[in-house]
């Protein structure tokens, strides 16, 4: 029997390769998840739009340019005289003290949400990318599962053939071994349309194709020998959601002062030349032109427009609080029931497949079990180790998920490996 793949060490799916003429070094998870940083359009899109968010501050609350403006008596010029006119007119206007800080400190939260975003986007797609990986690896694993199952099948076959040869068993058991291969390499056939359908989504997510392989090394959860993932709170002061919401209840702040101070006058300063007056001392202009804020219906809606905002976005973030904590608690509880799941694949259902396996092996040669008995005991033992392998894949989704919800990166490096042979941390 080929020594059964141990959750941590699963081997190399070898995937098909696009336009390779000779073989590469397989793609490591993580070798893959810098590749998707690099390349994912969604978060180009993303880091474009909080370089444009950053951009637009410089934009936000200054004055408009001043204004300048000419005119011409066009009669008078017409029949000659040019020299009464004419007017010029430079202008400005000028915000009521307050209003140009409080539209900055609007588009300063803007931009800073935007931030968040990118960093919110990051992490998805991490998460994503891993989770896309795990999935192209669960087909990988089933498919060297019942690969295992062939070869066992072989072996079964000599076995049988052998008994028939000597009179001890009879044709048929020839005949269910060779139907049980043919239902096994069916399946293995169908695993493949979805093997090569997960490498298109990794493709996808990385922008472009991938040349190589993709390994199926499933690293332990980010969490040394011994810890109680329980002792891991929540990251919120890095949560990117919870950033934005902070930075949504600022500028929400800044929207209702701004409201307030809109019952103010903005002002205009002017000075001009205007050579229509007869009498030169009345030629040079200079003036100050205030806007009426009369409408105090329309300013009171506003304000308490802005205020309903401002609340809304207080609740919102009360709210995303609670939810990040229940998602970390969740993916917490997610991952300790992966470990147990694992725990008791490893250490018990694999064995008792083993040996049951191993006992019906023998029973069958001494003529003591039936082929039904010993195909069936095959196909336990390819369940428990798919099982088993699948615990790994559960465990690594779950430690993908609680890192997602501590916004944290996974990565290889930061991992505590197991051993290749034994499997053990």
């Amino acid at each position: 029997m080929r020594k059964v793949l141990l959750p941590f060490v699963l081997g190399m799916v070898l995937a098909p390769l696009p336009l390779a003429a000779e073989e590469t070094e397989p793609m490591t998870v993580d070798a893959f998840v810098a590749r998707v940083i690099e390349r994912n359009p969604s978060l180009a899109a993303a880091r474009a739009a909080w370089t444009a968010a950053d951009r637009s501050v410089e934009a936000t609350g200054v004055n408009e340019d001043p204004m300048l403006m000419y005119a011409i008596a066009p009669l008078a010029a017409a029949q000659g005289d040019l020299s009464g006119v004419h007017q010029v007119e430079l202008s400005q206007s000028l915000r009521w003290p307050g209003k140009n800080g409080l539209e900055r400190r609007m588009a300063d939260a803007e931009a800073g949400m935007a931030r968040q975003r990118y960093q919110a986007a990051l992490l998805d797609t991490v998460a994503e990318a891993k989770l896309a990986w795990a999935d192209h690896a669960d087909a990988a694993l089933e498919i060297r599962a019942l690969e295992d199952q062939r070869e066992q099948l072989g072996h079964v076959k000599e076995v049988s053939a052998a008994g028939v040869a000597a009179g001890r068993r009879m044709q048929a058991d020839l005949l269910a071994v060779d139907v049980e291969d043919h239902m096994v390499h069916e399946r293995i056939l169908m695993l493949t349309g979805r093997l090569e359908a997960t490498r298109a989504q990794l493709e996808a997510l990385a922008g472009g194709a991938l040349e190589g392989t993709v390994t199926t090394w499933i690293p332990p959860i980010p969490v040394a020998p011994g810890a109680s993932t329980a002792s891991v709170p929540p990251a919120l002061d890095k949560q990117p959601e919870i950033q934005m919401a902070h930075l949504a209840a600022e500028r929400a702040a800044a929207a209702a002062e701004l409201a307030r101070k809109d019952r103010y006058p903005d002002l205009g300063v002017f000075a001009g030349l205007n050579t229509m007056w007869p009498e030169r001392p009345m030629w040079l202009m200079a003036g100050v032109r205030v806007n009426l804020p009369v409408r105090t219906g329309r300013r009171r809606a506003a304000e308490d427009a802005a205020d309903a905002a401002r609340e809304s976005e207080r609740r919102q973030l009360e709210a995303m609080v609670l939810e990040r904590k229940r998602a970390a608690a969740a993916a917490e509880a997610e991952l300790r029931a992966a470990r147990q799941s694992e725990d008791l694949s490893r250490r018990i259902l694999l064995p008792l497949a083993e040996r049951r396996l191993a006992s019906l092996r023998s029973a069958y040669a001494a003529g003591q079990a039936s082929m039904d008995d010993w195909l069936q005991a095959n196909r336990d033992w390819i369940a428990a180790q798919l099982m088993a392998e699948r615990a790994a894949l559960t465990r690594f989704r779950a430690a993908v998920a609680l890192a997602r919800a501590n916004a944290e990166e996974m990565t290889n490096d930061r991992l505590q490996m197991a051993d290749p042979k034994t499997g053990e941390e």
